[in-house]
């Protein structure tokens, strides 16, 4: 039997790590490469008569003596592979997008023991039994939340919700709370995919909670459909809208109101794509309500926002976000020609972020041409997540994370 460890990368969840019984505890030694081989076959169940994806054998970047949960040991009774993966290497993604959705899909292992280089082990020369899974990122979440709330017009709405309570966190404490809205592929019912699909779990990395001095809550809801759902038929300037704008705002608040360690004045809303779209109806359906807003990649269409909407989130801390190479969400269209009217209307804390294309930050990953290695114009959210937008603000340079964290009503 062995079990997997799931990572969230920059561009979704990879399977990093396979972990086997070696049948006693063993020493660290050096393990040559070769002494296992892998091969994974990839069906999503999903798709009519689960047609298998892209599969084979897999690489190895390292082999060593480990606890059951793959790290590192100088003697136990596990070994990890540590498999490769990159952000265009299909046979380490755990997750597929089939018909606009995200899902998890079923990887089968296949781990062969070459030559009984092992023998000292009790391992059968080939494993091919599924045990645990292990999501560390992932895991750090409380996943089992639901709301129900009866809407006027769209009469019932269940929102589940996914959230992480810094530590320390209790009545008489004084946190932010980050709220994120996920996009268009990871509506439904799995309340892991908008943590998982394009790594909103970030925010509660102690890299990203450092930043919020002692930390923050993270709260991740998922609508049923998706936030773009307006229930209605709509024109093509009617306002933008939501049929899940005043669910949301329920669960916001029920949340709030549960968790008395939240500072109400720093309560900072964003999400991507769709979920950039719903953070603009939110704060121009309660535009007193919320410290700050980063919508991203925002797919709400600027000329479906009035004049006098805008005037209302006149004085709201917003940083907008937007790649030029984006093909799904044309800046110019939405966010880029909303973020100038709002200059135009004097708005003293609006900032946008513009760059160029979305590609690899650390030179991690490179093109054929050696370059670093260049996502979709549409994953800016890659940039946030990172706090690798910057702007010169009262004579400093500030990162969007940090510039977050300083926002207070």
């Amino acid at each position: 039997m062995y079990s997997q460890v799931y990572e969230i990368m920059d561009w979704g969840p990879v399977v990093s790590k396979l972990i086997i019984n070696a049948g006693k505890k063993i020493d660290a030694l050096p393990i040559e490469s070769d002494t296992f081989a892998v091969t994974v076959k990839r069906t999503d169940p999903r798709i009519p008569g689960g047609t298998s994806l892209a599969g084979g054998t897999c690489k190895i970047r390292d082999i060593y003596v480990s606890d059951a949960r793959g790290n590192k040991a100088d003697r136990d009774a596990y070994i990890t592979l540590r498999l490769f993966y990159a952000p265009d290497y299909p046979l380490s993604s755990p997750m597929n997008l089939y018909e606009e959705r995200f899902g998890w899909i079923n990887c089968a292992y296949r781990i062969t023991q070459q030559r009984n280089r092992w023998a000292i082990t009790k391992m059968p020369n080939e494993i091919s039994t599924a045990g645990k899974i292990y999501r560390p990122q992932v895991d750090i979440f409380n996943l089992k939340n639901k709301i129900s709330y009866t809407d006027s017009q769209f009469g019932n709405i269940p929102l589940g919700y996914a959230d992480y309570k810094p530590r320390g966190a209790h009545g008489g404490s004084h946190f932010p709370l980050i709220i994120w809205l996920h996009g268009l592929g990871s509506g439904g019912t799995d309340i892991t995919l908008p943590i998982s699909a394009n790594r909103a779990c970030h925010f509660a990395s102690a890299e990203v909670q450092a930043l919020f001095g002692e930390g923050a809550y993270v709260l991740v809801p998922q609508s049923p459909s998706f936030w773009m759902d307006e229930g209605k038929t709509i024109g093509e300037h009617d306002p933008i809208s939501s049929k899940y704008t005043r669910a949301l705002k329920n669960l916001i608040d029920t949340y709030i109101d549960n968790n008395p360690g939240i500072d109400r004045s720093r309560i900072y809303i964003g999400g991507c794509s769709n979920g950039g779209y719903m953070t603009m109806v939110m704060i121009l359906e309660y535009p007193d309500y919320f410290a700050a807003a980063f919508p991203v990649c925002s797919a709400a269409r600027d000329s479906r926002i009035s004049d006098k909407q805008l005037r209302s989130i006149r004085s709201l801390p917003i940083w907008f976000t937007n790649a030029a190479s984006d093909k799904a969400v044309a800046a110019p269209l939405h966010s880029l020609a909303t973020y100038d009217r709002m200059v135009k209307l004097g708005a003293p804390q609006v900032y946008y972020s513009y760059p160029r294309d979305v590609h690899d930050l650390y030179g991690h990953y490179t093109n054929a041409k050696g370059g670093p290695y260049e996502y979709s114009g549409h994953n800016s959210w890659i940039y946030v997540y990172n706090n690798a937008l910057h702007q010169h603000i009262d004579g400093k340079d500030i990162g969007i994370l940090n510039w977050l964290a300083l926002q207070s009503k």
